[in-house]
């Protein structure tokens, strides 16, 4: 994933458990592995200098694992609707007014 912060102004921060070695995950790699990367994309291609925080902690025998950028974001108003199929969201990058956000693309994901 370093590709993805060449040419930017980005500072990648990793935050993991002190005992991060002694994780375990059973679950299918490649879509968490897709899951991860298409969030990272995102970060990166909305994020014009700042950080990307990648990381995940253990929360209820829970694995949370969570990307977080300093990235100009979402309307407040239009954060609830960008998970439903095919909704235009405005406003969500300084370059590019519109946006399209499809729940399809994140079955898998938890939001």
């Amino acid at each position: 994933m370093a590709y993805l912060f060449l040419n930017k102004n980005l500072e990648l921060i990793l935050k993991f458990p002190d005992n991060s070695n002694k994780t375990t995950i059973n679950t299918d790699g490649e879509l968490l592995q897709k899951a991860f990367t298409q969030q990272v994309d995102n970060s990166v291609k909305f994020t014009k200098n700042g950080s990307i925080t990648l990381g995940y902690e253990l929360k209820n025998n829970n694995l949370e694992i969570f990307v977080f950028d300093t990235g100009k974001g979402i309307e407040e108003k239009s954060q609830e609707k960008i998970f439903h199929s095919f909704v235009l969201s405005r406003n969500t990058h300084p370059i590019t007014e519109n946006i399209m956000v499809r729940a399809s693309d994140y079955p898998y994901l938890k939001v």
